[in-house]
C-alpha cells in the first residue's frame, strides 16, 4: 500500500519521464527508494535502485543492520525459485530430543531395518525469529554434471537482521539446523514448537509400569 501504479495513454513518439513500464515489467516490488519522497508525488526511473544493482543491499542497510548469508541445500532449492527480494521469512531451528527415562518399549523402523529402534532419534523444530525481509537473492551457476554433498549449496538468500538479532542467531545456529520458511502472518506465538510425535500420533511410545513381585 505504499505505492500505486496508473497507466496513462502517450503518444509513440513521447518520452515521458514518469515511464516506469522498463523498471522489471512496471513492478517496483523489492526496489529501493533513494530519497524520501513526499506524499503524492510521482515516483520517476531515477528515484529507486534494481535489487539487481550491485550496491543495493549496502544501501538498503539501516546503520544498525548487517546482512546475513543463509546457503540453500539443494532439497531447498524450490526456495530460490518462490521467495523475491522483499518478501519476509522466519526462522526456525531443528533439534534433536532427548527422552530422560530412556525406557521406552515402542521403538521405530529405521529405514532398511526390519526391527525397532528404541534409539531412533525424535526431532522437534522451534520458531527462532520472524519476519526477516530478504535484501537479496543469488543463485548459483549450475554445473553440467554435478554430484552434491552435505556441503553444497545452490544459492544464498540474504537476509536483513539487525544487531539484536545477529546476535541471537549465532547463539543457536550450532545447536541444530536453521531452516527457513516464507512468513505466515498467522504464526501462532504461543506454539512455536512441532514436535514429531505431534506430526506422527501413531508412532508415540508407551512407557510401560510393572508392579513389584
Amino acid at each position: 500500500d505504499d505505492y500505486k501504479i496508473t497507466s496513462i495513454e502517450i503518444s509513440k513518439e513521447s518520452k515521458d519521464r514518469r515511464d516506469i513500464s522498463s523498471l522489471d515489467n512496471g513492478d517496483l516490488q523489492g526496489y529501493l527508494i533513494r530519497h524520501n519522497i513526499s506524499k503524492g508525488s510521482i515516483i520517476l526511473p531515477e528515484m529507486v535502485e534494481s535489487p539487481a544493482s550491485p550496491t543495493f543491499s549496502a544501501h538498503s542497510l539501516r546503520s544498525n543492520e548487517t546482512p546475513y548469508s543463509y546457503k540453500i541445500k539443494p532439497e531447498d532449492e524450490y526456495l530460490l525459485s518462490s521467495l523475491s527480494i522483499g518478501d519476509e521469512v522466519s526462522l526456525y531451528i531443528r533439534l534433536v530430543e532427548v527422552d530422560k527415562s530412556k525406557k521406552n518399549n515402542v521403538g521405530l523402523v529405521t529405514e532398511g531395518s526390519n526391527s525397532p529402534d528404541k534409539n531412533m532419534k525424535r526431532y522437534a523444530i522451534s520458531r527462532v525469529m520472524g519476519p526477516i525481509s530478504i535484501v537479496d537473492i543469488k543463485k548459483a551457476p549450475k554445473a553440467v554434471t554435478k554430484s552434491y554433498s552435505g556441503d553444497d549449496s545452490v544459492g544464498t538468500v540474504v537476509l536483513r537482521l539487525d544487531a539484536q538479532q545477529l546476535a541471537e542467531l549465532k547463539v543457536v545456529e550450532k545447536a541444530g539446523e536453521i531452516l527457513l520458511f516464507p512468513f505466515d502472518q498467522y504464526e501462532d506465538e504461543n506454539n512455536q514448537k512441532i514436535r514429531m510425535d505431534e506430526v506422527l500420533p501413531q508412532f508415540n511410545s508407551v512407557k510401560e509400569l510393572r508392579g513389584g513381585e
